[in-house]
């Protein structure tokens, strides 16, 4: 009789592992199971063609900058240093105003080297590729009118606190839309992420363009830690962000220029566009 109890339950679980086995197999997981493992992506990667970038071979005098948006209106930001700042152009979402960007924009030109980011974001609804476009040609008129040069870099700003509802193949096109369109219009681009909010939004794809890493909570010393790992989309960053406390008490987002990374194509140079190369 235990014999043939054994039987029945070696028999048993035989067969569930079969019925376990034909479910992961029709769910995909065993053919994505190589690319798990190896932290490959499955997903095409983004192709960007980039503009001619005004040189910025030596870099700003300091590595390190800052980078504002909405959230810092009406608060003192940092006196300006000679090292460099970033400035969103909308109020957290594409589109929406950013009540600050006129006086943010003239505060980080007094740095050595300045920048813009955007944000995006796609509903599910309508055509990822057209919305792309018309999502960087709104930057870019945002751009022209505070009378910054076509040269300036755009980076794309991509987490998951805006709406992403469609494929990771729609969320990729629409990526690959927005830059490809601003390079048209001269302007370089580069994407801001975070490991876990790019695999959710892309499927891991290859960015195909610079990346700026956020780190959220840190230091410094965190920072440069982290120019040497892997940072999203298989690529090492070329910026890095940690968040830290300022002197009033609220929270400032900080940024590094990599060791070794030549920023041409990252930040404008301020005083060759002042003198204007």
């Amino acid at each position: 009789m235990a014999g043939m109890a054994a039987k029945r339950s070696g028999w048993l679980i035989a067969m569930l592992l079969g019925v376990a086995a034909i479910v992961l197999i029709g769910t995909g997981f065993v053919n994505a199971l190589p690319s798990m493992i190896s932290g490959a992506s499955r997903q095409a990667p983004i192709v960007v063609s980039q503009p001619p970038a005004v040189d910025f071979a030596a870099g700003p005098l300091l590595d390190s900058g800052y980078d504002v948006s909405f959230p810092q209106c009406g608060r003192l930001l940092p006196a300006p240093t000679e090292g460099f700042a970033i400035v969103g152009i909308h109020g957290g979402r594409p589109f929406a105003d950013q009540p600050c960007f006129p006086d943010q924009a003239w505060w980080a030109q007094q740095h050595n080297g300045f920048a813009v980011y955007m944000n995006t974001e796609f509903t599910g609804e309508g055509d990822p590729a057209a919305l792309g476009r018309e999502m960087a040609d709104d930057v870019a008129i945002r751009i022209r009118m505070q009378y910054l040069p076509e040269q300036t870099p755009v980076w794309l700003d991509v987490e998951t606190d805006n709406y992403w509802r469609g494929t990771p193949e729609q969320h990729n096109a629409l990526i690959s839309a927005i830059a490809n369109r601003l390079t048209e219009l001269g302007h370089p681009v580069g994407v801001y992420s975070a490991p876990n909010l790019w695999r959710t939004i892309t499927g891991g794809a290859d960015p195909g363009m610079p990346i700026w890493l956020a780190i959220g909570k840190g230091t410094r010393e965190k920072a440069e830690n982290a120019c040497g790992r892997v940072g999203f989309g298989g690529q090492t960053p070329s910026l890095v962000q940690w968040v830290q406390v300022a002197e009033d008490g609220a929270l400032l987002d900080h940024n590094l220029i990599c060791p070794g990374v030549t920023p041409t194509g990252l930040l404008l140079p301020t005083s060759s566009w002042q003198a204007g190369t």
